[in-house]
């Protein structure tokens, strides 16, 4: 099921969705969860850094001059 911007996301759609998540064997694979969840928030924040960084530069070069 493809979801949109515009598309709105209620109960029955909900329960249609099938969600996928790393086992290991028939036990969900929490550990592979934190990682992966812990490497995304990594990179999120990596990016957050470099954009505050881009937008900030131009007023750091105005007030040293």
């Amino acid at each position: 099921m493809k979801y949109e911007y515009g598309t709105k996301f209620n109960r029955s759609k909900i329960n249609a969705t099938t969600i996928q998540l790393p086992t290991i064997g028939n036990e969900i694979d929490f550990d592979l969860m934190k990682t992966l969840s812990s490497a995304i928030h990594k990179v999120v924040k990596k990016d957050v850094v470099l954009l505050t960084d881009t937008k900030i530069s131009p007023t750091k070069n105005v007030v040293q001059n």
